[in-house]
């Protein structure tokens, strides 16, 4: 549960700079989202199951997505995340990069003399990679 929660703090982390980076670019207003991260953030720590910790990491991952949505270009449809499949051209084009960027991962993950099927955050099911 230590790591679990690390993992989940530093991608929370993560996502906050994103949106900061984001709000100094694009000058869009992104503060709200930012506040409501980080007082969710806060009771990550506290968390005393996987399920209540994979639901908090759900809410931020909604919250930073909606965020997201305000600086996508005019001319783009983008109103949540959704996979599998995707809904529209940003959700594909996200959907996309991920499978590139995990195919990277994977192969340093081999390299490095690591196992990416070893579970730190969910149940273990054969044929689910969790190191990632």
């Amino acid at each position: 549960m230590y790591l679990a929660k690390r993992f989940i703090l530093g991608k929370v982390k993560n996502q906050i700079t994103m949106l900061y980076r984001w709000q100094k670019i694009y000058g869009k207003f992104l503060q709200t989202e930012i506040d409501e991260i980080k007082s969710i953030k806060g009771k990550i720590l506290e968390v005393e199951s996987i399920d209540e910790l994979m639901g908090y990491e759900g809410i931020i991952s909604r919250i930073y997505f909606e965020g997201f949505r305000k600086v996508i270009p005019e001319g783009f449809v983008f109103n949540y995340r959704s996979r599998r499949p995707p809904r529209d051209e940003i959700n594909a084009l996200l959907s996309y990069t991920y499978t590139i960027f995990l195919t990277k991962c994977i192969s340093s993950l081999i390299t490095a003399g690591l196992d990416p099927y070893i579970g730190f955050y969910i149940l273990v099911f054969m044929g689910d990679l969790h190191l990632l």
